[in-house]
């Protein structure tokens, strides 16, 4: 994984992700910046989803390894400590929308940030539950 931090690590995000909407770390200082990592490898994510099956946001985060449990993605996400390309999710049954999945998205929990794609997954027979 590659990880950058602070400001040099924004600046690649804003040209790895040219219509994301940066403006929240503008204002920043660089002391402030440099708490913050930036993964610059996309994580692609096998998921029925993509095969019309909905992704939980809290299993998400489980398997993106930012929370070890799906309750503590449950607890963080219901704290409004989650957020999904800029915007804060607070419902604890949230699910990854299709255009997200179809164009990939940003997803950050604190300090943690990361540019997640879905790859589309081989659909095991009778398998219809959410992963």
């Amino acid at each position: 994984m590659s990880i950058v931090k602070g400001r040099e690590g924004l600046e690649a995000y804003r040209r790895l992700l040219p219509g994301h909407d940066f403006s929240e770390y503008d204002s920043m200082s660089d002391e402030e910046l440099s708490e913050y990592e930036f993964d610059l490898v996309p994580v692609k994510i096998a998921a029925e989803e993509v095969c019309g099956v909905p992704i939980h946001l809290d299993k998400l985060l489980v398997e993106i390894k930012f929370c070890s449990s799906r309750s503590e993605a449950q607890r963080k996400i219901k704290e409004g400590a989650v957020y999904i390309d800029g915007e804060r999710e607070t419902e604890r049954d949230a699910f990854i929308s299709q255009r997200q999945i179809e164009s990939g998205f940003v997803v950050k929990l604190g300090r943690k940030q990361l540019k997640v794609r879905m790859e589309k997954a081989e659909r095991s027979e009778g398998s219809g539950e959410a992963i």
